[in-house]
Formats: structure tokens, C-alpha cells, sequence
């Protein structure tokens, strides 16, 4: 085979390849491959759903309780803390008291009944500070930005020590496990065809 017959080859492949495209995309075959078009405000809403506002919500009262529980005690436990921590909303701080507050509320957060978060609800408690932020349209990124490096050592400060007392992932309550006696005795009582009839 001579370049001129490759050429040529190669001519009718591409000639064949147009000619399927034109088929495909004739006019009475058209269908739209889109959704329907969607208005400013359900786009708007679509956004806005993005955020798990319940969560969102939890993480600021669970800051406002801190922060109300600081402004209560006394003045020698808050002197490490700039005012502006316990003053100001947590999306109008500047980075250097948002990475201060950050610290301290990882340390000190509790459930109402006093005991400690486990360590991967901690983790949810600073994803929904950064998804706050996001949704106030702040450019500060807790998980990435350098002025946030401290109060990721925090958070990995914290979840470690929880995860060390028994409050890890790893401590999660799970199903045991059903030995082959256990399923042979809930089939010959008919209990398990209960969850598969």
C-alpha cells in the first residue's frame, strides 16, 4: 500500500464519519438533552441547599454557648483570649482570632450533658464552621489556608486525644455478627423469611 492509498483511506473514513453525523443530528430526530431551564430562584435555592443548614446551625449555637459561657466566668480565664473572640460573630472575625477562637472552642466544646464530642463530630463541628463561611461568601478556607495551620493542629490535637479515651471512629457501635448456628436457628423459625418475603 502506497501513501496515496492511505490517504484516500483515510479520506473515507472521514467522509463515512460525517455522513453518520449528519444523520444523527438531522432535524427530525432532535431531542433536548437538557433539563428544563431553571429560573433565577430556583437556582438561587439550588445553591442554597448545598449546605446542610441544620448543621450549620448546631456548630453556631454551639459557638454561642461557648462564647457566652467565656464572657461569664472570669476575667484570669480569658486573658489568652483576644476580646474580639468572644465579641465578635464568627464570619466577621479576621483570620488571626477566628484561628484563636478555633483553638480553644475544639479544646473546650462538650455535649449539654458535659461529656466530650467524639472525634469525628468534631471534625463535622469544623466542616460546618467552613461551610458557614462559604455560605457568607468568605474566602477564608479553615482546612487549607496557612492562617488556620494552628487550629488544624488543634482539631488533629483533639480527635487523636478523643480517639485515645475510647471516643474514635473506630468506636462506633456495630451489629454483630451472626455466627451459621444463629442463621440456621432464625431459619428453622421462620424468623428470617420475615425480612426476605
Amino acid at each position: 500500500m502506497d501513501v496515496s492509498d492511505c490517504d484516500r483511506e483515510l479520506f473515507i473514513t472521514q467522509s463515512k464519519t460525517v455522513e453518520k453525523s449528519d444523520e444523527a443530528e438531522s432535524d427530525d430526530d432532535f431531542l433536548f438533552r437538557f433539563k428544563e431551564p431553571l429560573n433565577e430562584k430556583e437556582l438561587t435555592d439550588k445553591i442554597e441547599k448545598r449546605i446542610p443548614q441544620n448543621k450549620i446551625d448546631w456548630a453556631l449555637s454551639v459557638f454561642k454557648r461557648w462564647r457566652e459561657e467565656r464572657r461569664s466566668r472570669s476575667i484570669d480565664n480569658n486573658l489568652d483570649i483576644p476580646s474580639e473572640c468572644l465579641k465578635t460573630e464568627l464570619s466577621e472575625m479576621s483570620a488571626a482570632d477566628l484561628n484563636i477562637a478555633l483553638k480553644y472552642v475544639l479544646f473546650e466544646a462538650a455535649k449539654k450533658d458535659r461529656t466530650n464530642y467524639p472525634s469525628n463530630t468534631l471534625y463535622g463541628l469544623y466542616g460546618a464552621f467552613q461551610s458557614h463561611l462559604k455560605a457568607q461568601y468568605s474566602k477564608s478556607n479553615l482546612f487549607e489556608d496557612d492562617e488556620f495551620r494552628e487550629a488544624r493542629a488543634a482539631l488533629d490535637a483533639v480527635m487523636k486525644e478523643r480517639a485515645a479515651a475510647g471516643l474514635g471512629a473506630a468506636s462506633r457501635k456495630s451489629a454483630e455478627i451472626i455466627t451459621e448456628t444463629d442463621e440456621n436457628m432464625l431459619w428453622e423459625r421462620s424468623l428470617w423469611t420475615r425480612f426476605y418475603t
